[in-house]
């Protein structure tokens, strides 16, 4: 699986859980492109303590490699956490025109491999 070069994948699952996050991370660390990662939670109805913190993870590994990783699309139960626990300057958002720009696809994960350096 490649991650696209515009940059935007989306969860395939409505429940992000932490083995999700795991093989999203592995398929994103699997591409050297883009340089710009955004993950698309519009369709992502909760999501897990342990998937934001993959998340976080994997944002730091990619940020190690000259790479960046942003959300886009939160709302309902997954903003609640986010604002609980306080991700906004750890993990950040991208909202609006930028975002927009990008067009939506679906990456479907099958198998999972853990990130390389931070967990």
């Amino acid at each position: 699986m490649v991650v696209p070069t515009d940059g935007k994948v989306t969860p395939a699952a409505p429940h992000l859980t932490f083995a999700d996050a795991v093989r999203l991370a592995a398929n994103i660390l699997d591409s050297a492109e883009p340089l710009l990662v955004i993950v698309d939670m519009t369709d992502v109805r909760d999501l897990s303590t342990a998937a934001l913190a993959h998340l976080v993870a994997l944002r730091l590994e990619l940020l190690d490699h000259g790479r960046d990783l942003h959300l886009t699309g939160l709302r309902g139960r997954p903003l609640a956490l986010y604002r609980l626990t306080r991700m906004e300057g750890i993990l950040p958002r991208q909202e609006g025109r930028v975002a927009a720009k990008s067009r939506r696809i679906n990456v479907v994960v099958r198998e999972s491999r853990p990130l390389q350096r931070h967990l």
